[in-house]
């Protein structure tokens, strides 16, 4: 609970400061600055959001009251309104956001808010370890199983520490993170959410200095089936 804590003071800090210079007067306000401090805003009340949400998600896997659903869903729709959802941070940041479509068959069975919130994990801990400006890519794969990967140019990830990164409450030490380095939860609480939908998720690879490529892989639905 402690490191909880801490983590939600962050976002917490940076929004009461803003939101205190703007309401006494001291923050300079010409469009130009509003708009960025406005931004700002909006960027740490979606990782406080975010952050909430997964401690929300952990408690009620805890408990084994999570239901979840079997939605068809149109992944190259659900990577769109999952790059939306990062696209404040990643513009604050200056990161580089693309995504790429392989074959011609996306729509696969799963829970929307559950790959909703493994897509957010995931899309967070790429531009939380790569370098400044960070260079995210998202592909969309036909194949036996829908298959969505998150590829960075970031850090990278030891090979001893492959099998550990879905461990709760363990964070790699993989270099100079530029923000914080989130509550060591959301990998686990993704794989567990994989799971429930009969999916997975795995790390296909990563090694220092060469970023990592995480895979989100789902049930297909049936040929024809439309996304609702």
């Amino acid at each position: 609970m402690h490191l909880a804590a801490h983590e939600l003071r962050t976002p917490l800090a940076v929004i009461r400061g803003y939101l205190s210079l703007l309401e006494d007067g001291t923050y300079p306000v010409p469009d130009r600055t509003r708009a960025e401090a406005v931004e700002t805003l909006v960027g740490k009340a979606q990782e406080l959001e975010s952050l909430v949400e997964l401690l929300v998600v952990a408690a009620r896997l805890e408990g084994g009251g999570l239901p979840h659903a079997a939605d068809e869903l149109d992944m190259v729709r659900e990577v769109a309104e999952a790059l939306e959802r990062v696209r404040p941070r990643a513009r604050l940041e200056g990161a580089r956001l693309s995504t790429r479509v392989r074959g011609g068959h996306h729509a696969a069975t799963a829970d929307r808010a559950h790959v909703a919130l493994i897509l957010n994990n995931l899309l967070n801990n790429a531009l939380t370890y790569s370098p400044a400006p960070a260079d995210v890519t998202v592909e969309v794969r036909d194949g036996e199983a829908v298959e969505v990967a998150v590829l960075d140019q970031g850090h990278g990830i030891p090979s001893e520490e492959h099998e550990r990164v879905f461990q709760r409450f363990h964070r790699v030490d993989v270099g100079p993170a530029r923000t914080s380095a989130g509550l060591g939860l959301g990998l686990t609480i993704s794989q567990e959410l994989a799971s429930l939908s009969g999916g997975e998720l795995v790390l296909e690879r990563s090694a220092p200095g060469e970023g990592s490529v995480f895979v989100l892989r789902l049930h297909r639905a049936p040929d024809g089936a439309a996304a609702s």
